[in-house]
């Protein structure tokens, strides 16, 4: 592809809806509103090339080479697909290069459940909002243990949640639902009171410090 080509490909709004919605606002609406998504989509585009650059700097091999490894296989062309398309929405420095660490160990490897997995990976770090990362952090500081002082089940985890992050105030039962439903953690209230983080848990946010590192 060529570089003018490359650069009308960029340049390209990012959703048919976008030419609509510039009509039917005023002449003076309609230029600030193409000239805002126009810029928003560049930084988007900026954003995905960063996640590429920590991809070749984890595998070892230049943008050409890893995305050779690409093309004859869709799966990894799926995941590199969703995650570029996940970067260009994600403004937070950590997510962007733990996003590329997955992809990188998505594409190098040979084995389709690794690919799979990165998937996931990849997926649930593009999800991730700075709360799903301090509740999941602050879990795993207090390490196995039970949230409530009540008998039985305990405390409901947005609860306990919501009694750690008071800022959080309704937004704890959707925290909480994000990180049991994505297996990232247990509930306490249906493992006898006990709250802890798993496996898949501890993988996620060793990418998101991992990327905080590199960053300090």
């Amino acid at each position: 592809m060529a570089e003018d080509e490359i650069t009308e490909y960029v340049r390209r709004p990012p959703h048919p809806a976008e030419a609509l919605v510039a009509r039917l606002l005023s002449p003076q609406r309609g230029e600030a509103w193409v000239q805002f998504r126009k810029e928003m989509y560049e930084r988007g585009i900026n954003r995905a090339a960063e996640v590429l650059d920590t991809a070749s700097e984890e595998s070892g091999l230049d943008s050409p080479d890893l995305l050779e490894r690409v093309r004859s296989d869709e799966r990894k062309a799926e995941l590199l697909d969703m995650t570029m398309a996940t970067a260009m929405r994600t403004t937070s420095q950590e997510k962007l290069r733990g996003l590329g660490r997955v992809l990188a160990a998505g594409i190098m490897t040979d084995n389709e459940t690794t690919v799979d997995a990165s998937c996931v990976l990849s997926r649930i770090i593009g999800e991730m909002d700075p709360p799903h990362i301090r509740a999941l952090a602050l879990i795993v500081e207090r390490g196995r243990f039970n949230p409530g002082n009540v008998s039985g089940a305990g405390v409901t985890l947005g609860q306990w949640l919501q009694d750690a992050f008071p800022g959080l105030g309704g937004v704890s039962n959707q925290v909480a639902a994000f990180l049991v439903g994505n297996g990232l953690v247990t509930d306490p209230f249906y493992v006898n009171g006990v709250l802890s983080v798993t496996e898949l848990g501890r993988m996620v946010l060793d990418l998101v410090r991992r990327a905080e590192d590199a960053e300090s």
